[in-house]
C-alpha cells in the first residue's frame, strides 16, 4: 500500500530536483536571499492570470515553509510589519 509518508517524500525529492525549472518557469530570476525569493512567489500566487502559475507557487511556498521554517517565520514578521 502506498502510504502518505512515501507519497510526501516523494514529492519533496522531486521538488528538490526540479526547484531550478520550476524558477526559470515563473520566470523567477536568481535570488540571493528566502525574503526576496518568498515575496516572488507570493507576487506570482497573487497575480497571476493563468491556471498553473498560482499553483506551482502555491506549492514553491510550501516547500520553502517546511524546509526552512525558522527563517520564514522571521521572513513573514518582516513582511507583516511592513505591510501594518
Amino acid at each position: 500500500m502506498f502510504s502518505f509518508l512515501t507519497f510526501n517524500a516523494i514529492v519533496r525529492v522531486c521538488l528538490k530536483q526540479l526547484l531550478p525549472t520550476i524558477y526559470r518557469f515563473l520566470r523567477i530570476k536568481l535570488v540571493t536571499t528566502i525574503f526576496v525569493l518568498f515575496k516572488e512567489l507570493i507576487h506570482i500566487w497573487a497575480t497571476s492570470l493563468d491556471e498553473r502559475s498560482p499553483v506551482i507557487a502555491f506549492v514553491c511556498l510550501f516547500h520553502l515553509i517546511r524546509e526552512h521554517r525558522k527563517e520564514m517565520i522571521v521572513v513573514l514578521r518582516v513582511v507583516l510589519t511592513r505591510s501594518s
